[in-house]
């Protein structure tokens, strides 16, 4: 066996394992859900379609190892079609969830009074309404009951939610505890009285209140759980991909490449060039996978070294230590050059520029690979800080990784906020709400930065968790003694920390992207090396000699035109 046919198979088998492993925990999660209280939140026939859709991935993992192990064509050519019709359907919905979360997200970002003001024409509106109405009905269905009031300093005091499932009392309870204490009173009232009639909710002002204690928590949650089904699906996508490949390369001695022909025709019909036919499908998807991926490396080189070099020439460099600019843009460099490389190699087809592509990216798949794993562990703790309210940040364990980051964050505003002499006033009204007049600062583009910042973040903070956060911020590392930093942090903190957020969950996207993509050039820099041993190996003759005469020196030349035309050749 070859080695890229012995590489294919290895992948094959990987990827199979973790196909039938997906397919499994979605079934499984799927029968939980039908078999529990939580389909509410989920249509039902949404549920029995990932059941089926969970069975269909196992049964397509086991076909895919038979057909791995067996190298079967009438197998090879049913897993080819198979993956290819469920890498459309999740292609289909990842770009449906991709589309969904961005309404979640952008939910997930406004404060309780925002909320409250959505245009109701719009689709984020839409969203919001759907999320609203799902939580009535599981308030409604539960018998969920709950009590809350406006206290004197105008924030929300709650009762314990009771529900006939305890689970579904748990969820009820740990949103209000979440979202209640960034709420006012004024807001509260406000949403109680547009929920009141909405969907899902119908008239319980039960359900309008657990809906108005606890919106900006839900909303949190359901964010997050479409991202994790919008990455989940790409990554699905990934490894789909991956297999098709590897199937491609185990028949390729085997076909003759009827998609390739297709292929070939439709693109001739637009007066493209590509390799002839006679080079086979393998080899032929290969070249264009190389293509296709050394473009997409060398775009995102060049946009890595545009966003270096503005944060070297801007003034936010301030949340981003300055080294770790100068390793981007160098990243970005070696990104550019290596996708030159990468088109170089594949045209030229040369051994040894395929060879040292072939290093080049293993290198830069590992360390890539620590950076995205790096990029993941950072956002697991980013994104638990973007969960919690105000007065949840002032209670953090100090000795705690999540304090940590809280810290660094801190840190960054504080000497932000310090390198451009901003400024701010900020003060707590008769109803305990925080108001903030215009930040200044020397910088213009840090000024709208920072106003923005307080815009968002000043009302989802009450007057007791401002206070004291003023006093826990007042001598941490970057805030110094500067009342107007702290100041401008503890009115904003809740809003720069989910910024910084989604700038983890951007890195680490794209850093998963890149990784991806170094594989797949990986696995076709392997095909195309293979196909030049070969070409190579069939120009190569063996002419036997005849045992009673002597043997001609250049009878074993590896070349057609040296070999005794009485004693013809024998090719490799």
């Amino acid at each position: 066996m070859g080695f890229c046919s012995g590489l294919s198979k290895f992948v094959h088998y990987i990827f199979d394992t973790i196909i039938f492993i997906i397919g499994a925990v979605m079934m499984s999660l799927s029968i939980y859900l039908l078999a529990s209280n939580y389909e509410g939140f989920v249509e039902e026939w949404w549920v029995w379609v990932a059941v089926f859709a969970g069975a269909f991935l196992m049964v397509a993992a086991i076909i895919g190892c038979i057909a791995a192990n067996s190298k079967n064509k009438l197998i090879l050519w049913l897993y080819g079609i198979i993956p290819a019709l469920v890498l459309i359907l999740f292609l289909i919905a990842a770009i449906g969830a991709s589309v969904y979360f961005s309404y979640t997200d952008r939910l997930a970002d406004k404060s309780a009074s925002e909320l409250n003001t959505l245009d109701t024409d719009s689709n984020t509106y839409d969203v919001y309404d759907d999320i609203r109405e799902v939580y009535g009905k599981l308030w409604d269905d539960q018998n969920c009951n709950v009590t809350c009031s406006v206290n004197s300093i105008s924030t929300v005091d709650c009762g314990d939610a009771v529900c006939d499932d305890g689970k579904v009392e748990d969820w009820m309870n740990d949103w209000i505890e979440d979202a209640s204490s960034g709420i006012s009173g004024s807001s509260f009232e406000l949403c109680r009285e547009l929920s009141i009639d909405a969907k899902g909710i119908d008239g319980s002002v039960s359900a309008a209140t657990g809906w108005c204690a606890s919106n900006t928590a839900v909303i949190s949650d359901a964010n997050d759980w479409t991202l994790g089904f919008m990455i989940a699906f790409w990554v699905i996508c990934g490894f789909l991909v991956i297999v098709l490949i590897a199937n491609c390369i185990l028949i390729r001695r085997r076909s003759k490449g009827l998609v390739l022909m297709m292929i070939s025709v439709i693109l001739q019909l637009f007066n493209f060039e590509f390799p002839p036919l006679p080079m086979g499908c393998c080899n032929f998807f290969s070249k264009l996978v190389h293509y296709v991926m050394d473009t997409i490396i060398f775009l995102m080189g060049c946009g890595i070294l545009a966003v270096s070099i503005y944060l070297l020439a801007s003034d936010f460099d301030g949340f981003v230590d300055e080294w770790w600019v100068w390793v981007a843009l160098a990243g970005g460099i070696v990104l550019m050059v290596g996708g030159i490389l990468g088109c170089i190699g594949t045209k030229m087809g040369g051994k040894c520029i395929l060879a040292v592509y072939g290093i080049l990216p293993g290198v830069m798949f590992v360390l890539i690979l620590a950076g995205a794993i790096s990029a993941s562990v950072y956002l697991s703790y980013t994104n638990d800080l973007s969960d919690k309210s105000p007065a949840e940040l002032n209670t953090l364990d100090n000795g705690s990784n999540a304090f940590e980051v809280y810290d660094h964050i801190r840190e960054a505003y504080g000497d932000l906020w310090t390198d451009k002499s901003c400024d701010v006033n900020c003060t707590v009204t008769s109803l305990s709400t925080l108001e903030c007049g215009e930040v200044t600062c020397d910088d213009g583009t840090v000024e709208d930065w920072m106003n923005d910042w307080i815009e968002d973040g000043a009302p989802r903070v009450s007057a007791p968790s401002f206070e004291t956060c003023r006093v826990l911020a007042l001598g941490a590392d970057g805030i110094g003694l500067s009342v107007s930093a702290a100041t401008g942090w503890c009115a904003s903190n809740t809003a720069v920390i989910d910024d910084v957020n989604d700038w983890a969950l951007g890195v680490m996207i794209a850093l998963w992207v890149v990784a991806g993509v170094l594989m797949l050039l990986l696995i076709v820099n392997c095909v195309l090396l293979k196909q030049k041993e070969k070409e190579k190996s069939r120009g190569v003759v063996i002419a036997p000699t005849n045992a009673n005469t002597p043997a001609d020196a250049d009878a074993f030349v590896g070349t057609p035109e040296n070999v005794n035309r009485e004693n013809p050749a024998t090719a490799v």
